[in-house]
């Protein structure tokens, strides 16, 4: 009873906040979507979290992602939270989560809100393994209008991580070169990668190739800005769950997910993908580097337009570190379609 109570207090709070909150049953799950924005612009876009595990609704409620201001004057975005993360709901086992369901889920989603927003176009708006998520998806036949990837990948190999890894490193020592930089790690870096033009997994070099992949992300990376102190109250009174319930168990989705994920690779099939795509890449991104980006791109089909953006002094979360450069791209792709 109480815990009815609680998820009632907080929907309210949360469509006092201009957002249109429903829930999706997929299966065992239940699902939260918050939809936020321009629902008049006729484009809703469905955001596909990364992770996995992590919550997409408190990254919105929170101001992680300042869309509330940049984007969603232009397009409305809604926002769910995936099986056993955040805010989602169901009494779900280990064996309820899979890579099947996630597809499922996700297509329940996507036909939800397009019944209920009766938008002109919806699209994808994936990060992370959102962008393997969506892959799925797509290659089993989702329909939208268009794709927005951010840094994502369509294949779990590790030889292939490994070796766009190593591509990655030797790109940055030598570009960091080219630009003057004297810090001795860049020479160190681009002579190593210099030496070793092909990484195998489970080899001492893989080992070494991560202590450099470690350096260069200590080197670049960008201080994440804290939450404000309003971002961190809405998410304690707006999440239905126990705040650290509703986190935590996300670890559990990993370790379920991850060893039916790993080693799976989605490119031979992605030429059945051809819708209008822009797939956003951080200049600095060691976790899916652009050379793995340009894979993706690369196996699309050819009738539609994809545009491949590399967003410099970024990582693998580009839309906090350069927010602006990220949001004119997101847009300019967005009104495109009109």
């Amino acid at each position: 009873m109480i815990r009815a109570v609680w998820v009632v207090v907080c929907l309210g709070m949360l469509q006092a906040c201009s957002s249109d909150v429903f829930y999706v049953r997929s299966g065992k799950a239940v699902l939260p979507v918050d939809v936020r924005g321009n629902v008049d612009s006729g484009t809703v876009a469905v955001f596909v979290q990364g992770g996995p595990g992590l919550p997409a609704i408190d990254a919105r409620v929170s101001g992680y992602v300042d869309w509330e201001e940049r984007l969603e004057p232009t397009f409305a975005i809604a926002y769910y939270d995936q099986r056993g993360t955040g805010n989602a709901l169901g009494d779900l086992t280990p064996d309820d989560i899979s890579h099947r369901a996630q597809i499922d889920d996700l297509h329940a989603v996507l036909a939800a809100v397009e019944a209920r927003t009766e938008p002109e176009r919806v699209l994808l708006f994936s990060h992370s393994y959102g962008g393997f998520l969506s892959s799925a998806a797509l290659v089993d036949g989702a329909s939208v209008d268009g794709w927005i990837e951010v840094d994502g990948a369509a294949s779990y190999d590790e030889a292939l991580q490994v070796s766009t890894r190593r591509d990655f490193a030797e790109r940055v020592a030598t570009a960091k070169l080219a630009a003057g930089a004297t810090d001795p790690l860049w020479a160190e870096i681009a002579q190593w990668c210099a030496a070793h033009p092909t990484v195998l997994p489970d080899t001492p070099d893989k080992d070494v190739l991560w202590e450099h992949l470690n350096a260069i992300y200590d080197a670049t990376s960008r201080e994440e800005p804290a939450l404000g102190l309003g971002g961190v109250l809405r998410v304690l009174f707006a999440s239905q769950y126990n705040l650290w319930d509703s986190h935590l168990q996300g670890n559990g989705v990993i370790q379920e997910l991850f060893p039916e994920i790993r080693g799976m690779d989605l490119h031979d099939a992605l030429s059945v993908v051809d819708v209008p795509s822009i797939h956003l890449s951080g200049e600095f991104d060691d976790i899916v580097p652009t050379e793995m980006s340009e894979i993706l791109v690369g196996s699309l089909g050819s009738d539609q337009p994809h545009e491949l953006v590399r967003i410099d002094d970024a990582g693998h979360n580009p839309f906090v570190d350069r927010p602006e450069v990220f949001g004119d791209a997101v847009l300019t792709f967005v009104e495109g379609l009109d």
